[in-house]
This record gives structure tokens, sequence and C-alpha cells, in this order.
């Protein structure tokens, strides 16, 4: 399975490569890694950077964003994938359960299995695109869409308004991102006489994230440890 992907990801690389090419050297460093799926669960993540390098060259993405949030218990922010259109910002939330998962939008947890909770991954993504709003705060009319992304290995058994593109925050199966997406642009294209966010503020967004995005190895460790602790208290 793992060998397919991987020989997708590299059709796709070619296909996208006058875009990226195109982008300056900086805004080049500043692309996170490819992500490797060695683990299980790094496999939703590696199957949603297959998808977002499918996008035009109009959007740009970035995998494994890591930002300072005061607010937050751990000191930071981890968000999975970002992708930047000039219609909205899709804030992209990857899960990786198996069996059964149910709640609604509001609920503090969700179950899984009908024995242990997780928190609220709609609430968690919430925070996400809090963090973004600050940091992006001299671009008021942005629009934030939050995407919640489960594996085909759980069964959803969530509230029907979270399934469909008339909101701006749903869950979806990662099979489907893509067409979701896509659909979402196409309700926002009509919504808009002209796009929000011009080819420079998507270039400019893109690389003001890459400039705050936090590579430092120790710093990564220090948030694992810290979100760890805080969901055992939870």
């Amino acid at each position: 399975m793992f060998e397919k992907l991987a020989a997708v990801l590299k059709k796709s690389k070619k296909t996208t490569q006058d875009s990226q090419t195109s982008a300056s050297k900086t805004e080049s460093k500043q692309q996170p890694k490819t992500i490797d799926p060695k683990h299980i669960g790094d496999l939703g993540e590696f199957k949603i950077e297959v998808q977002l390098r499918q996008f035009s060259k109009e959007n740009r993405y970035l995998n494994d964003l890591l930002i300072a949030n005061p607010r937050s218990k751990t000191g930071y922010t981890q968000i999975d994938h970002v992708l930047i259109t000039p219609y909205a910002v899709f804030v992209i939330e990857t899960k990786n359960y198996k069996g059964y998962v149910k709640g609604k939008r509001e609920d503090r947890n969700w179950r899984v299995n009908g024995k242990f909770n997780m928190y609220n991954p709609v609430r968690q993504n919430r925070t996400h695109i809090n963090a973004l709003k600050r940091l992006l705060k001299d671009y008021e009319d942005i629009r934030f869409i939050s995407i919640v992304s489960f594996t085909k290995r759980c069964e959803l058994h969530i509230e029907p308004e979270l399934r469909t593109v008339d909101t701006d925050e749903f869950v979806v199966y990662d099979i489907l991102l893509t067409e979701f997406i896509e659909r979402k642009l196409i309700r926002l294209k009509n919504e808009y006489s002209r796009p929000p966010l011009s080819d420079a503020d998507v270039s400019h967004i893109f690389q003001l994230l890459g400039e705050k995005n936090i590579t430092d190895s120790k710093a990564r460790e220090e948030h694992v440890q810290k979100a760890s602790a805080v969901q055992k208290t939870n």
C-alpha cells in the first residue's frame, strides 16, 4: 500500500514541478518536508499531502505547521495541513482512529468504540484556526474552512451537517478530501464576485506561515510531551 502511495506522490511531484520552481528559493526552503509514512500514524497525513499536491498552482500548502501560541497550554499550536487558496484558507486536521467514532459538533469529547474519549476534533481545529487568525490579523478578508479528515479505518457516526460542504466546518474520509475541497471552492466562487485574496496575498501568506513554522526538533519534542501530559489530565 505504501509503495502505491509513494508512486502516486512521485507522479504528482512531476505534474506540479513547474509551479514549484517558479517560487523563490526562500519559499522553497520554507516548504515542509514530505511526510514519510514509516508508521501507521503518519499514513493519514501522507495521503492528504498526496491530494494537496494535485491542486492548481494558484494554491499553496504547508504540512506539519508548528507555531508559537501563548494561549495554548503547551505554548504552541500544531496544524497538520494548511491549504491557501484565493477564496479561503483550508485548515486540515487528520485522524487515524480505528473503529466506531461517534460525536456531535459541540460535544467536548467524541467516543471511540464506545470505550474511550477523544477530544472533539472539530473543536480542536477551531483552536488551530484561532491561532492562525491572530497570526494573519492583517488579512481581514480571509475565510477559514475547517476540515477534519479520518481514514477509512474508522466508521463515522456524527451529525449529518458535518458531512456536507454547506458549513465551514466539516468532517470527511480522507479519500474524499479532494472532492469536498473542490465542491467547497465552487460554492465560494459563486458567493464572491472576485477572490478575496490575490495571488500575491496567497504567496505572502504562504511565506509568512513558512517563516513562523518552528522546525527546531527540541521545541517540537517539548510540544509533544506537554500535549501528551495535557491529554492525560483531561
